[in-house]
């Protein structure tokens, strides 16, 4: 994914690249020391279209518009099998190029708590979707075990919203 959103940079026209760089430079992120960085607008372009063609999604050419995507008001995941989960959130439905995506974390025995680091992206809802959704886990939870999960909401321009964190005990 990452080498296809690079080579489509390559057919932009340099107005759309000088967008991307402008956007780039406009849209300050935080790295884990809580240090402010900004992306090239290659690299902002790849971010978002990756996450765009991750979800089977068309690229979009120019830079994104409007607001960011919003923050979810409450969630509740449900281990529902030792493979799937069903989230339950609000608000809900989502926006009409909204989606959900679910990160889980790897199932801990004890007091385990894994932090984000080792997830695995359990996949996006369709856009618009209303509460709950059901995924499917890239990791299988066995009885007595716990897996941390976080759930966003993602725009059709690949931005993503802060995510939320739950976590479910396998009875």
């Amino acid at each position: 994914i990452l080498s296809t959103a690079s080579g489509l940079w390559q057919a932009l026209t340099d107005a759309q690249r000088n967008a991307w760089d402008i956007y780039g430079a406009e849209k300050p992120r935080t790295d884990p020391l809580g240090q402010e960085y900004y992306l090239t607008g290659h690299q902002m372009y790849v971010a978002l279209t990756s996450v765009v063609l991750d979800q089977g999604l068309a690229e979009n050419t120019d830079p994104p518009a409007g607001a960011d995507p919003v923050v979810l008001l409450s969630l509740t995941v449900t281990l529902t099998s030792d493979t799937a989960i069903s989230v339950v959130y609000t608000a809900t439905p989502l926006g009409a190029a909204a989606a959900l995506y679910v990160w889980q974390g790897p199932p801990q025995g004890g007091q385990g708590d894994p932090n984000f680091a080792q997830s695995r992206l359990a996949g996006y809802s369709a856009q618009a979707a209303a509460s709950p959704q059901v995924f499917t886990l890239p990791m299988t939870v066995s009885s007595g075990f716990t897996s941390n999960f976080w759930v966003g909401v993602v725009d059709g321009d690949g931005r993503t919203g802060p995510a939320l964190k739950d976590s479910d005990t396998r009875p």
